[in-house]
């Protein structure tokens, strides 16, 4: 990691200089190898959706349910990232009507979707 960010910044003058941006590098990387490639074309989208609403016969678990796990593998928790407190976020809401992340339900991932 520490090659390619020497890399980038002979590219662009002064890329890469704070340990956040540092930290934010090792997690994309990261998420990169755990998850591997999720893009989905719009083409595709709703086979995908339907591929991913099936119980699997090993797991007995949705393919959602199965990539929250992987997702929860490289994302911080709840408790860690709070949203609904965070005052400095407030004036980047596009709309107020959106429910932060402590408001919504947890424990049954996208269940109204399948």
């Amino acid at each position: 990691i520490a090659g390619v960010i020497n890399k980038l910044r002979h590219q662009r003058m002064n890329m890469v200089q704070t340990p956040e941006q540092y930290i934010f590098i090792h997690d994309a990387i990261l998420e990169s190898i755990i998850c591997g490639d999720t893009e989905i074309s719009p083409e595709d989208l709703q086979i995908t959706t339907g591929k991913l609403c099936e119980i699997g016969h090993t797991t007995g678990e949705t393919g959602f349910y199965t990539q929250f796990h992987i997702l929860e593998q490289v994302t911080s928790r709840f408790s860690e990232v709070p949203t609904l407190s965070a005052v400095q976020n407030a004036d980047k809401n596009r709309k107020m009507s959106y429910l932060p992340r402590e408001l919504c339900k947890h424990g049954q991932p996208f269940s109204s979707i399948c």
